[in-house]
């Protein structure tokens, strides 16, 4: 020996063959989607009485990318003094937020910041009457 130790003993004999982790196969087989799955017998009680299995339970599989919408109902209550025909469509306006954004890009961008009021930002729900007139939610007429 070149480096002056002396050469290690092999490690000792292990009891029987090395055993390798394995998954519990007390369960069985992994279920199908959607499938019942049923629970492992529970061991027996103290008194040697066996205690009753939780009944199996069924749980709907939804697939990725079909998401079901969700039922609701929607009662819409219109104002009694609107024209006959009008409909409710959501639009945009120049309010409080629009506002804010010209004020405050002014700072910046001076007398560009003007240019908000061509895209306003805020948005509301108006009926819109056959002939063109706005109502807002509460049935009063909107003048622009």
């Amino acid at each position: 020996m070149a480096s002056g130790l002396a050469p290690s003993a092999p490690p000792p004999p292990v009891n029987g063959p090395p055993t390798a982790y394995a998954p519990p196969t007390a369960y069985g087989p992994p279920a199908a989607h959607g499938q019942p799955v049923a629970a492992p017998a529970p061991p027996p009680t103290a008194y040697g009485q066996p205690v009753a299995a939780p009944a199996p339970v069924v749980m709907p599989v939804v697939q990725p990318g079909l998401v079901q919408p969700a039922a609701r109902n929607v009662i819409a209550v219109t104002p009694q003094c609107l024209p006959p025909g009008s409909i409710l469509v959501r639009e945009k306006y120049c309010g409080p937020v629009t506002h804010a954004v010209a004020i405050g890009g002014f700072f910046f961008v001076t007398c560009l910041s003007c240019c908000i009021y061509a895209c306003p930002i805020d948005e509301r729900d108006v009926y819109l009457a056959p002939d063109g007139r706005k109502y807002d939610a509460l049935g009063a007429l909107i003048l622009s």
